[in-house]
């Protein structure tokens, strides 16, 4: 049997994400944030360049969608990069972020303010949100605990056997 290294709470992503759990905010684009980000960089760390992101290059997220209806989560961000340009970051969550979720990064081009999407896509169902402030305190907090810890000693020491928050 192959040993799957979950991949939440499994890096400074979870972990950002846990300091934010204190009942007072609504997480559930951090939890979709947080798990995706966790899914790239670990889909890139095994196969540089798979994703079209790098996501320490993150400036901040535009606008979002996310699913609130089903048993996992699915949603999708309008990411601008630090250089001005913009990636459309959707995916899901299966099995606690284990291997039947998935994550896609599509460019977008510079005069789009949305993703070339289907119009029966669930984006159009559940809606684009644009002031979402934790998402901001969300990166912010990735940020720092990228300066204190390398992105590998985090998921090697998470995925060892630290407790889920």
């Amino acid at each position: 049997m192959d040993h799957v290294t979950p991949l939440y709470p499994a890096s400074k992503f979870a972990s950002a994400y846990c300091d934010m759990q204190d009942g007072e905010r609504n997480l559930l684009y951090v939890f979709g944030l947080a798990g995706l980000l966790a899914l790239v960089e670990r889909e890139n760390a095994a196969v540089p360049g798979r994703h079209a992101l790098d996501v320490h290059t993150i400036a901040h997220v535009v606008r979002a969608w996310a699913d609130c209806e089903s048993d996992i989560w699915g949603g999708g961000f309008v990411l601008e990069l630090n250089d001005g340009s913009r990636v459309y970051l959707e995916g899901f969550e299966s099995d606690g972020w284990g291997p039947h979720s998935a994550a896609s990064v599509m460019p977008m081009p510079a005069s789009n303010d949305l993703p070339d999407l289907s119009s029966n896509h669930c984006a159009n169902l559940f809606g684009w949100r644009e002031d979402l402030p934790e998402l901001a305190e969300y990166l912010r907090r990735v940020g720092e605990g990228e300066m204190t810890t390398r992105a590998s000693a985090d998921l090697h020491d998470f995925a060892r056997g630290v407790e889920p928050c």
